[in-house]
């Protein structure tokens, strides 16, 4: 493989997209839909896709005809700024053609209750009781996966019984899964799960943060998404009866995909009330009842899961740049970040620790800004109330550490974000295990260590059988004191002056990013600065490049700058 990574549709979409591009399509659209009969339009869109040879014809013909009868609803009804909505979409305030902030268009209330004084978060003791807590994202288990079938097909998704004819032998796809294209089968997901099962036998809980389903965009149905979403249900059910499972929802459980209504479209054809009548009914085995009322609303649930401790699963697609529903109203969303923070002065007020579980993680470019950045405000202000934030959909083994917007040298929050099991594209399967500060009187319910597990696909595929192992524990590895935000600032403060620590990074987790975000004058948020530690490729290829960039995937760090206070 030559990347560490690459996310399909999706990623060429985004590659594709400038500002100018994103205004242009979109007065497109509204100038056709102005002037077309419903369906007209997208009947030149799939001639244009064919044309122009954007995809194989069943892809464009499996993408439009799923995509235009709710993006026909959507430009009758959309009553948006054009400058604005590419402005959120891109992260790209240059956007704005008329100079207005994007950051200007909404606020989530913060309840006016006093912040709590910041107290300096003690080291873990030895020896005191905690979680053992694994972390499964990303499945995106393929049914129709066929050992042998063609891994570079013209598809976004290959290793199908469909995935045309294989033209060598090094096209074709392995047992355990491959590199290329493709989504895993259903033995490589019941081997991660009797491997866990068999190593694993005293997980305390499991955080479960979405993507179940294959990357089969312009070919998947409601019917098949409901049907894996049974299955693999089932599947935890049966490998895990006695252990508690608290899911969070991805942007592949929709259909078509990404696509997740406001809860005021009730029109049956394009409402998402089956997915999440659908997911209270099959997590109803993990949840308590009283949390039915708001997944069925918006797919999303609190639950006090021990004494002092809740965890809190948020729907992340309501702020996904690729869900068109977005397109009509991008104001708060179905007020999921408004219920958050009042769910937080409510744990606040009871004396709660709270972990926040997603699938798309705040800041990630995936996001839209102005959602991410009243994600920040909300952590800013129970910084210490939420002691735990755990995230999906990279596919990456990532970092997100949240700075403190009046002294950025101190840190006040942390986000971890797991690997995915599925390789699509370029990745080791992996999970993570965190360790978490148990039941006892001065428990801060903080991450107080974390182990990532993977396996060499392709030794797997030669061997006949993956050979999993823990890669590192966090702290071990980088001779961390703990887990908490500042440790985390510490290390990576260390890294800046220490190549040796460097090079044993890029050895363990492949290639660090350190991304510099910034609210500057209360409105104005810009990437100001990307930095790539410098290693000598030259080594790395002394040790096996492609064992490099499939160590435990990509693995970021994001310094997230949030000076809107």
């Amino acid at each position: 493989p030559t990347s560490a990574s690459n996310m399909g549709i999706e990623n060429e979409i985004r590659s594709s997209l400038t500002c100018g591009t994103c205004k242009a399509g979109i007065y497109f659209l509204l100038s056709y839909a102005a002037r077309s009969k419903p369906g007209e339009n997208f009947r030149t869109f799939k001639d244009v896709c064919i044309t122009f040879e954007v995809f194989p014809i069943a892809v464009c013909e499996g993408l439009i005809s799923r995509l235009s009868p709710q993006l026909n609803f959507i430009l009758y009804r959309a009553n948006f700024d054009v400058n604005e909505y590419c402005a959120m979409s891109l992260n790209d305030e240059n956007c704005m053609g008329n100079g207005r902030s994007v950051n200007e268009n909404w606020e989530v209330e913060i309840p006016s209750i006093p912040k709590p004084t910041s107290k300096n978060i003690p080291l873990p003791k030895e020896n005191v009781p905690n979680f053992k807590v694994l972390h499964l994202t990303d499945t995106h288990y393929d049914p129709f996966y066929v050992e042998g079938a063609n891994a570079v097909c013209k598809e976004p998704l290959c290793c199908r019984d469909n995935s045309q004819i294989v033209s060598k032998e090094s096209d074709r796809a392995g047992k355990w899964g491959d590199y290329r294209d493709c989504d895993p089968p259903k033995a490589a997901i019941e081997n991660l799960f009797d491997h866990i099962v068999e190593v694993h036998p005293d997980i305390d809980y499991i955080i479960w943060t979405g993507d179940l389903q294959p990357h089969n965009v312009w070919s998947e149905t409601k019917e098949e998404n409901v049907k894996l979403l049974r299955e693999m249900v089932a599947i935890m059910k049966a490998k895990f009866p006695n252990i508690p499972i608290f899911p969070a929802i991805g942007n592949h459980e929709g259909s078509p995909v990404n696509s997740f209504p406001q809860t005021f479209i009730n029109d049956p054809q394009f409402s998402g009330n089956w997915l999440y009548d659908e997911i209270d009914h099959l997590w109803r085995i993990w949840l308590p009842e009283n949390v039915s009322p708001t997944i069925k609303y918006g797919g999303f649930y609190s639950v006090l899961v021990r004494p002092a401790f809740r965890i809190i699963s948020i729907n992340t697609n309501y702020c996904y740049f690729l869900n068109l529903w977005l397109l009509i109203n991008a104001t708060d969303p179905i007020s999921h970040l408004q219920w958050l923070a009042y769910e937080l002065q409510a744990a606040e007020l009871s004396n709660e620790k709270v972990h926040i579980i997603g699938h798309i993680p705040p800041g990630n470019v995936d996001c839209m800004r102005i959602w991410s950045r009243n994600y920040f405000k909300i952590i800013e202000r129970f910084q210490a109330t939420v002691t735990g934030q755990f995230f999906g959909h990279t596919h990456g083994d990532e970092i997100e550490v949240f700075l403190d917007p009046k002294n950025l040298s101190r840190a006040i929050n942390v986000a971890y974000i797991a690997p995915s099991i599925t390789p699509f594209t370029n990745f080791n399967p992996g999970y993570k295990i965190y360790y978490v500060d148990g039941d006892h009187p001065e428990s801060t319910r903080m991450v107080i260590d974390k182990d990532c597990w993977t396996y060499n696909l392709s030794e797997a595929n030669i061997k006949g059988t993956p050979e999993w192992y823990k890669l590192y524990s966090a702290r071990s590895i980088y001779n961390m004191d703990g887990l908490r935000p500042d440790d985390w600032n510490e290390l990576i403060n260390r890294m800046e002056d220490n190549d040796d620590l460097v090079e044993l990074y890029h050895k363990v987790e492949g290639v660090l990013i350190k991304t510099f975000y910034a609210f500057i004058d209360n409105e104005k948020w810009e990437s100001n600065e990307t930095l790539y530690f410098e290693l000598s490729w030259n080594k790395i290829l002394q040790t096996s490049l492609i064992d490099v960039l499939h160590t435990c995937l990509k693995y970021n760090f994001r310094i997230v700058r949030n000076q809107w206070v």
